[in-house]
């Protein structure tokens, strides 16, 4: 652009040469004209104004066209930047319609996806409604339950009190049966004979042998039961054939349980007779001999009239029968 501005200064300026050297010739050719040098003068001065003009305008253009020069390198410089930013962009396009395309691949997917979770939500929630209803059964079961759980405790609480009153009971009896286990044994007298009598007497048995407890008294000749049980007694009659009725009779509290009895026809000879009887007695029933009018016994040192008896279970209060080994 610059080189088209000073042609045309130059151009400018060989027609404004010409033109003077027409005008020179015209003047010299014309002397008839009495102004041409004063007019030429003024075309002189008027060229030189032109030529200042021209250079004036000459520097200005020159300053024009250089700014315009870096407008344009500017402008030539932005206009790369912008195709390389339209390059980005073109680019950054192609990438975010790649990635458009996955995105819309992946939300159709996605929506298939959805679709499969709402059927599976369906099937879920009518598995969540079936589970909530077992679940309210199995609640009202339970409360149920805990119901008879709580009499359950309740009856077991009490079915523990009653087994530690058992059991209570229990080792008063054992350690009543520990000192009964072992039988009570005594003879009768070393007086020989005893009897007979016009009346019912009881036999006391002075020579106790074992007495446990302490529950026969040889100064009554009664056997106190210390518990509720059932209990063996056994006891001999011995007699002398001196024609006398031997014999001898064991009472609960005032009832005839058994007795022995012989009858001598002689005088001389010697008679034993034994009995024995299981009874079940209640704590303080009385177990005694007696000795009916008209029959007598014999003893001495050698101990030949007895009388015996132990425990041989007891029975508890609730009725049920405690066997020890």
């Amino acid at each position: 652009m610059r080189p088209a501005v000073v042609l045309l200064v130059l151009l400018g300026c060989c027609l404004t040469g010409a033109q003077l050297q027409n005008e020179e010739r015209e003047i010299s050719q014309s002397t008839t004209q009495p102004d041409i040098w004063a007019e030429l003068k003024e075309l002189k001065d008027m060229v030189m104004e032109q030529r200042t003009d021209l250079a004036v305008t000459k520097n200005e253009l020159e300053v024009r066209l250089q700014t315009s020069e870096s407008q344009v390198a500017e402008l030539q410089k932005e206009n790369e930047a912008l195709r390389d930013m339209v390059m980005e962009q073109r680019v950054e396009l192609a990438v975010t319609k790649s990635e458009l395309g996955s995105a819309k691949t992946e939300l159709a997917a996605a929506k298939t996806e959805l679709g499969a979770t709402k059927t599976e939500l369906g099937s879920v929630e009518a598995r969540l409604q079936t589970s909530e209803s077992w679940v309210a059964e199995l609640q009202r079961k339970n409360e149920a339950q805990a119901v008879d759980l709580s009499a359950m405790e309740d009856r077991s609480n009490s079915t523990e009190l009653q087994l530690q009153e058992h059991k209570t009971v229990m080792e008063e009896l054992k350690s009543t049966v520990e000192e009964l286990k072992r039988h009570i044994a005594a003879a009768l007298t070393d007086a020989e004979d005893v009897g007979p009598f016009n009346t019912d007497i009881t036999l006391i048995y002075t020579k106790v042998f074992t007495n446990i407890g302490k529950h026969y008294n040889p100064a009554t000749g009664i056997f106190t039961a210390p518990v509720g049980g059932v209990y063996y007694f056994t006891f001999t009659a011995f007699g002398l054939n001196r024609y006398r009725n031997i014999g001898s009779f064991l009472y609960r509290n005032a009832e005839r349980i058994v007795s022995v009895q012989d009858h001598h026809k002689s005088s001389y000879g010697e008679d034993q007779v034994t009995n024995a009887a299981v009874l079940q007695l209640e704590e303080g029933d009385q177990v005694s001999m007696r000795l009916n009018p008209g029959f007598s016994v014999y003893d001495s040192s050698a101990n030949l009239s007895t009388f015996s008896g132990f425990l041989l279970f007891p029975i508890t209060f609730s009725g049920f029968l405690l066997f020890l080994m």
